[in-house]
């Protein structure tokens, strides 16, 4: 193992600084060696020019965690299959979903296995732009680092801590260790819900204007499309009425049309949500309310929300495979 390593090492090095691009793009997709070794090789015969090799080694890895982005987009439903049961990859899932790209950053700057998390977001579907920018400053900052001890320090990292450098640095990690505690503090408090904007808005145009008052009740988006609910889907979500009467006019409905699947976090997300959309009759609903004003019958009454945590968290997981 140890001669496959050094055969590649010297082949990437051989390459110049394509090669140490290749070394870090290669690495955020499959290739085991961290690219920290080629940059600290390339940083020690042109100290001058340091900071060009971590922007180099940054840009590289960032473009090949699209590339993993774009593996676990594509084969999703393989990948699913294969990571089922799956432990670090359930980890990794669940922290993409609860932090978004605070996960991408942190995996980034950290000895975190990178390569997961950039398929595992193309998996859960989290924004490409968002992967990228992340990537940057995760990617960024260690490789910075990185490249200026190599270049700055002959005595290693232990001089660098002792310099006043080292002691910036010191500093920044805490300030971002404290900011992140916060967040994930704030994050706990946080709740997730489900909307579902109905054929009927929808085909009138009314998306737009429904999202845009959520956005501005405080609402963030983390994840919507646009699509048709396949009809054994809305009967797994209705089977509660499967027994009613209006059952079947009700799967007919919302199959009828294209509907978006919005998913929702904020504060008290599901009762604020509920108070937001308001009485399912539009006619009985208060001024100000999304149905008031989007809604024209029971059924038309533009929106489906969430009315219960309980509820949320299992229409998510049932509308998941479509957003």
């Amino acid at each position: 193992m140890k001669a496959f390593f050094e055969k590649y090492k010297l082949w990437f090095v051989g390459l110049g600084l394509p090669g140490l691009f290749l070394w870090a793009f290669f690495e955020a997709i499959f290739f085991p060696l961290p690219p920290d070794i080629g940059l600290i090789i390339f940083v020690k015969e042109t100290p001058e020019i340091w900071v060009n090799l971590a922007l180099i080694t940054t840009i590289g890895s960032a473009s090949g965690a699209m590339v993993g982005w774009s593996i676990g987009r594509f084969f999703k439903s393989k990948l699913e299959k294969k990571f089922s049961g799956n432990l670090k990859y359930e980890k990794i899932r669940k922290n993409l979903l609860q932090y978004g790209g605070e996960a991408i950053v942190f995996a980034g700057f950290t000895p975190l296995p990178y390569k997961l998390f950039a398929i595992t977001s193309g998996i859960i579907g989290l924004p490409l732009k968002t992967l990228f920018w992340c990537s940057v400053l995760g990617r960024g900052a260690r490789f910075l680092l990185v490249a200026y001890v190599t270049a700055k320090f002959q005595d290693g990292i232990k001089a660098f801590w002792s310099s006043p450098a080292g002691w910036g640095w010191t500093i920044g990690i805490i300030f971002v260790i404290f900011g992140y505690s916060f967040l994930k503090t704030r994050r706990k408090n946080m709740e997730d819900t489900f909307l579902i904007i109905k054929p009927t808005a929808f085909e009138a145009g009314s998306a737009e204007g429904i999202l845009k008052m959520i956005e501005d009740h405080g609402f963030e988006i983390v994840k919507k499309n646009t699509t048709s609910i396949p009809k054994e889907v809305a009967m797994v979500h209705y089977e509660e009425h499967s027994e009613k009467p209006f059952f079947p006019g009700l799967i007919k409905f919302i199959t009828s049309g294209e509907v978006a699947l919005v998913h929702l976090r904020k504060e008290n997300a599901v009762d604020d949500l509920r108070n937001l959309m308001g009485n399912t009759n539009p006619e009985k609903a208060e001024e100000g309310t999304i149905r008031k004003i989007f809604g024209s019958s029971m059924t038309a009454n533009a929106v489906h929300g969430s009315d219960s945590k309980t509820s949320a968290k299992r229409e998510l997981e049932i509308f998941s495979p479509l957003m």
